[in-house]
């Protein structure tokens, strides 16, 4: 069997473990799985700290708070400015997508970016989509119409899918009785991008929101910079010895176009009702019907199909955790997106609380600041 071949070793002279994978002894799909099975552990707390703890793990942690602060940052900036993108270059039916076009490329390739950073490592995305985002917020800031900042947006959102191994990464340099601060500082760290917020520059006058997109290029590039001189990995991959067909498989080729097409074809419908279309419109009917016919077919294919896929039956493994603080940020992400960054600048300005920006900006404060103050005993 292959996981014998994986596990053990014969006596008499047989075939070392690389030279069957290498002749094909071995079958892709089973000698994946082996892999997984042999890295798959859910008792991490019994751990030693065997990890070292010195100067540059605080310096990675720090790096990695201030990705927090500009991935919050890109979302939350975008929602205070997009009525006066508005005002500027019109076109009010397209303008939310320049909100939800960055969280749409965060809600489909999170999944995959996570999982391809197990494959790769997590350097080479943690340095290389932010620069994707870099050149999506100059675009942006460029923009002579509604839909090039549509198409730079999307771009910048190519760092959001990046937001889960982020924080991860604390974790891989510190022992695990600083976990807790580690996910603390990130808490914090996201606190602060959302206090930036974006008034005070786009209040200088009417195409200052311009100005947003050039500070967001900054910080996406400094970002990865950051990254690029502080995060060095003590391994690169836990998948060291697989073929390139295995580490197609390894990403879960088929769950990945399941799921990716799947919530595409349902946030977009979504998005498009009932403004652009009604909800019995075609546009609408047809993509939420396939969208989750797609996401149907991609939970059972992950339930049936595979236990090392996207969702991997590990999760479960100790309970209903996974399950229940996944439905938990799936809450706070809809509340905050909605509500707190899209609904409530929308009204403030539109129902004529505040004119200005700098005014819609001072309203958000009360949800920033008790945001900063719940983060420090996080912390």
């Amino acid at each position: 069997m292959a996981v014998d071949a994986i596990h053990s070793s014969s006596a008499g002279g047989s075939e070392s473990e690389q030279e069957k994978i290498e002749s094909g002894h071995v079958d892709t799909i089973e000698h994946v799985t082996a892999i997984n099975e042999e890295l798959t552990r859910v008792n991490t707390y019994d751990d030693e700290n065997r990890v070292p703890l010195g100067w540059r793990s605080w310096l990675v942690v720090l790096i990695t708070l201030w990705g927090n602060v500009v991935q919050v940052y890109t979302v939350v900036s975008v929602g205070n400015i997009i009525a006066f993108i508005i005002r500027d270059l019109g076109e009010p039916g397209l303008a939310g997508w320049a909100i939800q076009g960055p969280l749409l490329i965060q809600s489909v390739l999170s999944p995959v970016v996570g999982r391809l950073s197990d494959v790769i490592g997590r350097k080479a995305l943690v340095v290389g989509l932010p620069l994707i985002s870099f050149a999506g917020a100059c675009i942006c800031a460029r923009a002579t119409n509604v839909n090039m900042v549509i198409g730079g947006s999307i771009m910048s959102g190519f760092t959001l899918a990046t937001l889960s191994i982020v924080q991860a990464i604390p974790s891989e340099v510190l022992p695990l009785k600083y976990r807790t601060v580690a996910n603390g500082s990130a808490f914090l760290g996201g606190a602060f991008g959302g206090l930036l917020g974006a008034g005070a520059l786009t209040n200088q006058g009417p195409t200052k929101w311009r100005d947003i997109y050039w500070l967001q290029a900054g910080f996406h590039f400094s970002a990865a910079f950051l990254m690029l001189i502080g995060y060095f990995p003590r391994r690169r991959s836990d998948y060291q010895r697989l073929s390139f067909k295995e580490y197609v498989w390894l990403c879960d080729p088929v769950g990945s176009v399941l799921f990716v097409a799947g919530a595409t074809l349902v946030l977009m419908s979504l998005d498009w009702a009932p403004d652009t279309y009604a909800y019995s419109d075609p546009h609408v009917a047809a993509s939420l019907a396939v969208g989750l016919a797609l996401l149907v077919g991609f939970g059972l294919y992950e339930w049936k199909g595979r236990p090392d896929g996207l969702i991997s039956h590990a999760y479960f493994k100790n309970g209903y955790n996974f399950a229940l603080a996944t439905f938990a940020f799936g809450v706070e992400g809809w509340i905050f997106y909605s509500a707190v960054n899209s609904v409530g600048p929308a009204l403030a300005l539109n129902l004529g609380w505040e004119t200005t920006s700098w005014g819609v900006s001072i309203r958000q404060l009360a949800f920033n600041c008790t945001t900063i103050v719940a983060s420090v005993p996080v912390v």
